[in-house]
């Protein structure tokens, strides 16, 4: 590699990386971006884009967009009755994360950015007005480095940063199915609360296939345990694949890592920051948002270390952070607490999925719910 010193470099090429490095481009700034592997690579992800999520995208979803659920279902405790949720627009957008995520890298390199496929970066070295990234192919050098590789972020790790203090275990596999199978799930993404014990299971249509997976809202519990309840789910649901599926497995941090996610010179984003929503355990928008917001403090701080970090460190606290709190305490309540939940859900349980689509769709976010999941009349006023 060369020895040129770039402006910023972004470690990771997924939608927190990539989002960064178009808005750092479009800027002018001057940004390369590493990601270890070539687009499109496989990526262990549901691949459910939230309207909230596609709505910041810089690129239109259409092309990607696979199937386009303007229905949820959400059932409990293995009950076929459950809640519907409809929309005129889509609520989720089903699509393959190879295609969204090749279609961000392509775009940050047409706005300037410089990409860079193959480099794994290995360690890094900070000092007072730089950050030197030692990659398996050389290294790079820039005056601020943006971390967006992931859970088992390096940079995070090198950084200094503590692993986040909760990261739960998740199972999706991509299902041929036949034509009747496939017709009953098609119209809408289906949630089922409690399948696993504290968690939750899902399918979701793609083009010609099913997207079945499930996640435990809790420590992770053993590979076999969970695939032992993917397997239960299969046959709950009366789908027989045309042929075996490949199951992979991932963690999903839904714990910010502890300390300030910007720190001598480094900004963290994404799952590598640990910002996933602890209710939902979906990462996508606070990819897009943290990455999004990366860039803008990078430019609105004027290359200068200590005002860019104080910028980003603001921005996350008024903006995902806080809605993360008050996330984390619906996620309380809704895994941790059913005989409660199952109460409040008896009598406002169509109104609290309304009141969560509009959150998963953008119209409001989780700051504009005040509540303890612990006070039954705060919950009952506000769902009411």
């Amino acid at each position: 590699m060369d020895q040129k010193i770039y402006d910023v470099a972004v470690v990771g090429g997924g939608p927190a990386g990539t989002m960064a490095a178009i808005g750092l481009a479009k800027r002018g700034i001057d940004v390369c971006i590493l990601d270890k592997a070539e687009h499109p690579r496989y990526k262990v992800c549901g691949g459910g884009l939230l309207h909230r999520a596609a709505e910041r995208l810089p690129i239109s979803p259409e092309p990607f967009t696979e199937v386009a659920c303007r229905n949820v279902e959400l059932n409990f405790g293995g009950r076929q009755e459950g809640f519907v949720v409809r929309r005129d627009f889509p609520v989720v957008r089903m699509v393959m994360r190879a295609d969204l995520d090749a279609a961000l890298w392509e775009e940050a390199g047409r706005c300037g950015a410089h990409c860079l496929s193959g480099p794994k970066v290995c360690d890094l070295e900070t000092s007072s007005d730089s950050v030197l990234l030692k990659t398996d192919r050389g290294e790079v050098r820039a005056r601020f480095v943006v971390g967006a590789d992931g859970v088992n972020s390096v940079v995070a790790r090198r950084g200094g940063w503590s692993p986040s203090p909760l990261a739960i275990a998740a199972l999706e596999c991509e299902l041929a199915v036949d034509d009747g199978t496939y017709g009953r799930f098609c119209d809408a993404a289906r949630f089922d609360i409690d399948h696993p014990r504290r968690g939750y299971s899902w399918i979701f249509p793609k083009k010609n296939h099913l997207s079945v997976g499930l996640c435990s809202m809790v420590r992770p519990v053993s590979g076999k345990g969970l695939r032992a309840d993917f397997h239960a789910y299969l046959k709950n649901q009366g789908i027989v694949p045309k042929e075996p599926g490949e199951i992979h497995a991932a963690l999903i941090p839904v714990f910010p890592r502890l300390g300030q996610l910007a720190d001598k010179g480094i900004l963290l984003t994404g799952d590598a920051a640990g910002l996933a929503d602890p209710l939902t355990a979906e990462g996508l928008t606070a990819a897009l948002e943290s990455g999004r917001l990366a860039a803008g403090a990078i430019a609105e701080g004027e290359m200068k270390r200590e005002k860019v970090q104080a910028i980003y460190r603001q921005k996350l606290a008024e903006g995902l952070l806080a809605d993360i709190e008050v996330s984390r305490k619906l996620a309380v309540l809704l895994y941790h607490h059913p005989h409660l939940r199952n109460l409040i859900f008896r009598f406002y349980g169509q109104a609290f999925v309304e009141k969560m689509t509009d959150i998963m769709t953008g119209k409001r976010n989780f700051r504009s719910v005040n509540l303890s999941p612990s006070s039954f009349l705060k919950l009952a006023k506000f769902w009411r």
